[in-house]
């Protein structure tokens, strides 16, 4: 069975209610489904929820501080995804560069995560609240291609980046050296053939005990 029918017959089996045996029988046949070759945001999200459900809700946003809020379909996340890929790829990022995401919760923020997916990037998620010395150490140990933040945090990224030439992205507002991710863009993309061993995210522990260490997420 390939594997968009495999997750279909999953996701109707969450809507009838799922028994054991089923969920034996699903994980006995996606071992055997081919993934040497594997895009989540290509094979997943646009192969069946993009065809699926274009118009339903993919994404609702609520800033608790403002009372800003944001709904997107899936139409419209894909767009929006598309958009920061064409960004960054504008910008010279490829397959197996490091992008570091460090913002506040947004629409853009997941249309990054996707974007960096789809682009076959790794992906650096980041807290908010990293000081200087901490961004320094993670750029030390894995140096940033670009970096995406918002205007409440490019400071501690500048400071942290030093004379680090890297290419920096808003996801508000603007600021001198940094690029936009509100600005327009092209809606199309293709998807980075990942292969299903490739490095698509790279998380760094919390340093509670050590300096803090990388841990890695292959495509599948």
């Amino acid at each position: 069975m390939e594997l968009q029918s495999l997750i279909r017959e999953f996701i109707s089996l969450q809507e009838r209610g799922f028994t054991e045996d089923k969920i034996k029988e699903f994980f006995q046949n996606l071992v055997k489904v081919d993934l040497t070759k594997f895009n989540w945001v290509r094979d997943l999200v646009e192969q069946i929820h993009l065809k699926d459900r274009a118009s339903k809700t993919a994404l609702h946003w609520r800033d608790m501080s403002t009372g800003e809020e944001e709904t997107l379909t899936y139409h419209q996340l894909s767009l929006m995804a598309n958009k920061v890929l064409n960004h960054l790829r504008k910008a010279g990022m490829r397959k197996g560069d490091p992008l570091y995401l460090m913002s506040r919760v947004h629409p853009l923020h997941w249309a990054t995560f996707m974007a960096s997916l789809k682009g076959g990037f790794v992906l650096v998620p980041s807290a908010t609240n990293l000081t200087v010395n901490e961004l320094k150490y993670r750029f030390s140990d894995l140096r940033p291609k670009a970096i995406v933040s918002d205007t409440l945090r490019a400071r501690t990224v500048e400071e942290a980046l030093g004379e680090m030439k890297v290419e920096k992205f808003l996801i508000d507002g603007k600021k001198q050296g940094w690029n936009s991710l509100e600005d327009g863009e092209v809606t199309n993309a293709e998807a980075e053939d990942t292969m299903g061993n490739d490095v698509v995210i790279n998380y760094f522990t919390s340093g509670t005990t050590g300096m803090p260490k990388r841990v890695i997420h292959t495509a599948v």
